[in-house]
Formats: C-alpha cells, structure tokens, sequence
C-alpha cells in the first residue's frame, strides 16, 4: 500500500511558517493545560505528604508537566512515523529524495515541538541535564532546517520516539514516587529497553550503515547529525540500562 508522492520543496511555501508556529503555540498551552491539570485547584492531594503534589517545589512540578508534554508528543509522533514508513513505501525505499505530504506535516508538528521544548529549557532546567539536552535538540532542529532533503531520514529519526514514550513513563514514575522493585515500574523499564534496543539503537545502526554506504550522495554535515544521534543514543542507552540495575549499578 503505498501513498500519492509528489515533489514537494520542503520549505518551499509560506505556510510551513505558520504550521510550525502553531505547532510551537499549541504545546506551550498545552504545557500550562497539564500543569493547571495536575496541580491547580488542589488536585492530586494525599494524606500522604510526600506524595502530594501541590506541595512539591516549583521546578518538580515544571519537570512531572514537561515530561508529560513530551510524553504526549512522543506518542502522536512515533505512531505518525510509523505510519508513514509503513503505508509510504517509496519514501522508505529513498531516504532521499522522496516527498509526501504526511511526512512533512509531522516535521512540522514536530519542529514546532522542539523549539517550545527548547525554549521551556532554556527557561526552566536548572541543572547540568541542560547541556545534553540542548545538544540533542539542537541537532534535531539543525538537521530539519538543514537537510531539506533525506525526509526519509528525518522519518527514521522520529520513529525513535517510540521508545520515547516509555523512556517519559519512567521518568514520570520516578517523579511520582514509584518504587523500581514494582510491577509496574518493572514492566515500563523492561518495554523502555525494548523499545530502546528496536526502535532507537537498531534504527541508529541503519542509519550509520545508510549513511557510510550513501556517502557519494550525502553532505557532510547530515552525516555529522546521524553521527551524533547515534552518540546521543548509545549514551542514553547505557544510562538508561545502568540505572534500572543491569550493569550491576543503581
């Protein structure tokens, strides 16, 4: 099954500019939606004070409603890029050159995004997270601007966020308190290393053996952004597996 392909310029028509822009203005009321949502009015109170979450410091409370922002993204765009990938067969087949209509809108969504993410950061973390962060989102944004080729490419690198969405779980549940001996805490860690291994480590493998065998084609610096998503994830791998004990390390 495949979908309608035209040649589309990536950056092409003005309106991008405005989709994008939306993007950005509906997660940043998105973001003060969750948090008025999990901690206005007196929700979430317990007779359990450590676990009451109107009584937790200002940047705790940025953290829960940012993490679940980007839970939220991770969701809608890991099954978007499925989608295309699965139903837009050619644009799998040419990384390169192929446009679709579909892709293009989740790049949009998903520039809109991280700009409102990196934003929020700038503005909020308080704490060396930030540099890796901001490296990863700069990348990101880098690449999209940049690349205006390789959508296909750009495609792989969102189907990551599959993984994204456990990876988000987890955090929340740490935020919330949730013990790692839990059956709960326990299932989400087991689908994050999953998850990390099919959708993130494998698809950064691809990309790399993509990229070295596609170099007559590629500019340098696309290479360099695989490259350094590939670092960014091998890291986040090995913190992601040393914190959950299978290292032997807490």
């Amino acid at each position: 099954m495949g979908g309608s392909f035209r040649k589309f310029d990536y950056y092409g028509k003005d309106s991008f500019v405005f989709q994008i822009a939306g993007s950005f203005l509906f997660f940043r009321i998105l973001q003060y939606v969750v948090r008025w949502y999990l901690f206005g009015n007196g929700r979430n109170q317990n007779s359990d004070s450590s676990r009451d979450l109107t009584v937790v410091p200002p940047n705790k409370k940025w953290r829960i409603s940012n993490e679940a922002v980007s839970l939220i993204h991770s969701v809608a765009s890991g099954l978007w890029a499925a989608y295309v990938l699965l139903f837009y067969k050619r644009l799998f087949e040419d990384l390169i050159n192929e446009r679709t209509q579909v892709a293009l809108e989740l790049v949009y969504v998903s520039f809109g995004y991280l700009l409102h993410d990196f934003f929020d950061l700038v503005v909020n973390e308080q704490s060396a997270r930030i540099i890796e962060l901001l490296f990863h989102h700069i990348v990101v944004i880098t690449g999209f601007i940049v690349t205006r080729k390789y959508l296909g490419v750009v495609m792989f690198g969102l189907l990551m966020e599959i993984n994204s969405v456990f990876l988000h779980t987890r955090s929340l549940m740490n935020l919330y308190g949730v013990k790692k001996k839990s059956t709960s805490f326990r299932l989400v860690a087991l689908l994050n290393i999953i998850t990390l291994a099919v959708f993130r480590l494998s698809v950064s493998f691809y990309l790399v053996y993509w990229a070295v065998s596609n170099t007559s084609f590629f500019l340098i610096f696309t290479i360099s952004v695989i490259f350094s998503l590939f670092c960014s994830n091998s890291v986040l791998a090995y913190r992601v597996m040393a914190a959950d004990g299978l290292f032997g390390m807490i």
